[in-house]
């Protein structure tokens, strides 16, 4: 199951970097809504620590396992947090941090496209591979 979260989250960042090349201001609109209410809040906040445990946890098959569960790490304590935090701090860090992606959005798209296909060649590279039954 790890196996599949990673890759998911690796083509979630190839989409991402696509659509923010594509449409800039749909990827921002996208960006902005996960701190929009509490219920977006909550979502994305267990889809992080989703992909957060799935990376500690398949780390040790990808290549480079250290750069891996470090990231990993790093998205559990820090959802952690923004889930000790009322959501309306979340929403005014978005407020704050999501403006100065969406003005440049080529570097925004390039920076998800370098995760993502980090991601997907940490599974392909890495004693796991990539098949999705993994």
């Amino acid at each position: 199951m790890s196996h599949s979260i990673v890759i998911l989250f690796g083509l979630y960042l190839l989409g991402l970097a696509g659509l923010a090349l594509v449409r800039p201001a749909s990827a921002t609109a996208f960006l902005q809504a996960h701190a929009s209410s509490p219920k977006a809040h909550y979502a994305e906040l267990v889809l992080r620590l989703l992909v957060g445990i799935a990376l500690v946890r398949h780390s040790p098959l990808m290549a480079a396992p250290t750069a891996f569960l470090v990231f990993g790490w790093v998205l559990i304590v820090s959802t952690t947090v923004l889930a000790l935090l009322p959501w309306t701090v979340h929403r005014k860090i978005a407020e704050r941090s999501v403006p100065l992606v969406a003005s440049r959005p080529a570097a925004f798209a390039a920076a998800a496209a370098l995760l993502g296909v980090a991601v997907i060649a940490g599974l392909a590279l890495g004693a796991g591979g990539i098949s999705p039954l993994g």
